[in-house]
């Protein structure tokens, strides 16, 4: 009996290790196997229908590069972008592939699956029927649908199109989808199902509910519900891409649509999404669309809300009617749903100003696209994001291109007086803080939060930030700090979690000594963290990195190649130790260029402090500056995504030196960023900025230039 329990033992323990095994083996195949879609950043193809007009210039090349950081962050095949203002489509424009087998571009025309956004559509549908007094909202369903059997509690036109109804879900992507003659065939998936609790008493999203509101719509107008949508809706808005999906037909301009092939991460590739046909889901999900199409729809929908709109009422429903549709349920708790009836409604940070949205989105597993749509009727603004891959994050491109469009919206000039960003902040968490006051070289600094950061951007006007983890000063040779390597990933992991708590206004790069054993296992667990995987933190200077020491060199170039294999940019302190008076200058900017760039040619490498270590009076540090000056002046191609920030200008400068550094960044131009490094609570981004200003001598244009340079990684 022992021997029989000894060996059920050792089965199970091989299968959980060959378990475990196959588990490993499949994510290095993924890893091994995942390639950008988009090699080239600076060519990634876009086509748009128009030029903007000239007061939308400055709001649109904005746009254009968050819409294209957000293709190549995401590793998405395609992306289309609308905007909207007081009636006007003013931006649209496709980036990426439509279809990547054929290249097929993606165009302002290409259509998309609406996904759940479709359920902002049928809201529309109901409005007008409220209108017509052809349907009631607290009618119960059998009213409009009597095949749909009665449940063990009454269920409401209202509570089915609030989501408090208490019916199930689909099941995502692994949802039927087989055709459907009439709405009515669509009941098939749930109709003889039970409430999953008593409606108006819980929150539950159910696109099961929208078939039934879909058939409501068809009896009450007494017209196939799809011919309904087309007539009363798609053609008096000008929505001429607007239709049903179907794969039994060919649609013109119609997108080729895919899933992520692993963990339902777009970053890791995709691949084909499963046909099928949507037609049971109806209003609930079973549109095409474009972004200008739903921009259009957002804009007639609010046109009666805007102040000065006028009271004779919207393009499309009454004021009134709006309003009722866009107002959040509340359940008998007092808790509000943030959903209305058929619209998610948040209050979102907009141009630094509180906004009302009420839009509509598609959920994550959403079979092949994904789809949002902001309105900000208060604002008259529309946003409208569409791609043709589930799971990607439409929504927060949305957002940051609202947030573009509305500053010129408000009048606010496109000369800001303080930067867009800050490119090379630091935290100190309280274990890292207590290392650098007690070991040499001792430094006073005292633990900072991202929250002490975020007031002191907020002072500045400054409105998001790039915080650098400082990791790896546990690695620093001359601290000789006990267990490093675990502190080193606590510390990176602390950054992390700071950074999450702003996630509109900070982004994270990961801290590692590039010359340590684990760097690179360091660097590819920091590229899965949704809050580091942008960027990576290197310090020759304080991880010893020798130019003339080719184990160095080779090492260092490993980790340039594994950051750019992960899309990850380079922020280098490029500085050798001065506390190990090794030598910088000329020569080590060469092998700099030579040796380590091309390992790294599709990201974003930044020279953290001019080449420096902080101040113009340092020679080498000018010398270093010289070379990369010339390559660039040289059109050199392993310099097309070298930046260089400008952080800490130090003591006063003498004047030759200042002249110097401003004549080097005159000649970088749109390659310069600022920065204000660590600051404390005296010496601050705002007061960084000033000191520049007052130091350098450097034109306004030159200024507002810094001031408004963006690199591909910040959205």
């Amino acid at each position: 009996m022992r021997l029989r329990v000894q060996t059920i033992a050792i089965l199970f323990a091989m299968g959980v290790v060959g378990l475990m095994a196959a588990i490993a083996g499949l994510w290095v195949y993924v890893l091994a196997t995942t390639r950008p879609l988009h090699p080239d950043p600076q060519h990634v193809p876009s086509v748009t229908s128009s030029a903007p007009r000239a007061k939308w210039t400055g709001a649109v090349e904005h746009g254009r590069a968050i819409a294209r950081v957000g293709l190549l962050d995401q590793n998405l095949p395609g992306l289309s972008v609308a905007v909207g203002f007081a009636g006007e489509v003013v931006w649209a424009e496709g980036f990426g592939f439509a279809d990547l087998e054929n290249q097929r571009r993606v165009t302002p025309d290409t259509r998309f699956r609406a996904g759940e956004a479709s359920k902002a559509l049928t809201s529309a549908a109901v409005g007008l029927l409220l209108e017509q007094g052809k349907l009631k909202l607290d009618d119960e369903i059998q009213t409009y649908v009597p095949a749909f059997p009665k449940k063990q509690w009454p269920v409401t036109v209202r509570q089915l199109m609030g989501h408090v109804a208490g019916l199930g879900d689909d099941a995502g992507d692994e949802a039927w989808l087989s055709p459907c003659e009439k709405t009515l065939d669509g009941l098939g998936l749930f109709a003889d199902g039970k409430l999953l609790f008593e409606p108006g008493t819980r929150y539950h999203a159910s696109s099961y509910g929208w078939i039934l509101v879909s058939a409501a719509v068809e009896a009450a107008a007494n017209e196939r519900f799809f011919r309904f949508m087309r007539s009363q809706i798609f053609e008096p808005l000008g929505m001429a891409a607007t239709r049903p999906d179907s794969v039994n037909e060919a649609i013109a301009d119609r997108a080729t649509f895919y899933f992520p092939r692993f963990a339902g991460n777009t970053r890791y590739g995709p691949e084909s999404a499963r046909e099928g046909d949507h037609s049971c889901y109806a209003g609930a999900s079973a549109f095409l669309s474009t972004p200008s199409d739903l921009v259009r729809f957002g804009m007639a929908i609010n046109s009666g809300l805007r102040p000065g709109s006028g009271a004779q009422g919207g393009k499309l429903l009454q004021p009134g009617t709006v309003t009722l549709l866009q107002t959040s349920l509340r359940l008998p708790s007092g808790e509000e749903t943030g959903y209305g009836l058929g619209w998610k409604l948040e209050t979102l940070p907009l141009a630094g100003q509180p906004a009302r949205m009420a839009g509509h989105g598609t959920k994550a597993d959403f079979i092949g696209g994904t789809t949002y749509l902001m309105t900000f009727p208060e604002r008259g603004l529309v946003v409208a994001v569409m791609s043709n891959t589930a799971f990607a994050d439409a929504r927060s491109v949305a957002l940051k291109i609202a947030e573009a469009f509305a500053a010129p919206e408000q009048g606010r000039s496109n000369t800001p007086s303080a930067p867009l960003a800050d490119y090379h902040q630091h935290l100190f968490s309280p274990e890292l803080a207590a290392l650098m006051t007690t070991t040499p070289p001792v430094t006073s600094v005292q633990p900072r939060t991202a929250a002490d950061l975020i007031e002191q951007l907020d002072a500045a006007g400054i409105r998001r930030a790039v915080v650098l983890s400082t990791a790896y000063i546990f690695e620093q040779p001359s601290r000789k700090a006990d267990h490093a390597e675990e502190k080193l990933k606590r510390d990176n992991d602390w950054t992390s979690r700071q950074v999450a708590e702003f996630p509109d206004r900070l982004i994270g790069f990961c801290g590692l000594n590039p010359l340590k054993d684990y760097a690179l296992g360091e660097l590819a667990r920091c590229a899965a963290d949704p809050n580091l995987r942008r960027g990576l933190k290197l310090h020759f200077g304080n991880s010893v990195v020798d130019y003339h020491n080719p184990a160095h060199i080779e090492q260092v170039r490993r980790i340039f190649r594994a950051a750019n294999d992960r899309r990850m940019a380079i922020v280098v302190h490029a500085r050798a130790s001065v506390t190990q008076k090794l030598p910088y200058g000329r020569d080590e900017a060469m092998i700099f260029l030579n040796e380590l760039l091309p390992a790294a040619p599709d990201v974003v490498v930044q020279v953290a402090h001019l080449a420096g270590a902080g101040s113009p009076e340092d020679e080498g540090a000018q010398q270093a500056l010289d070379v990369f000056v010339d390559a660039v002046a040289r059109h050199d191609p392993r310099t097309r995504r070298l930046y260089f920030d400008v952080t800490t200008v130090g003591a006063d400068p003498t004047p030759d030196n200042a002249r110097r550094w401003a004549a080097a960044i005159g000649k970088l131009s749109t390659r310069v960023l600022f920065g204000s490094d660590a600051t404390t609570a005296t010496v601050t981004p705002g007061g960084a900025w000033a000191a520049m200003r007052k130091l350098l001598p450097l034109t306004g244009d030159e200024f507002d230039a810094i001031a408004k340079n963006r690199p591909p990684y910040m959205p």
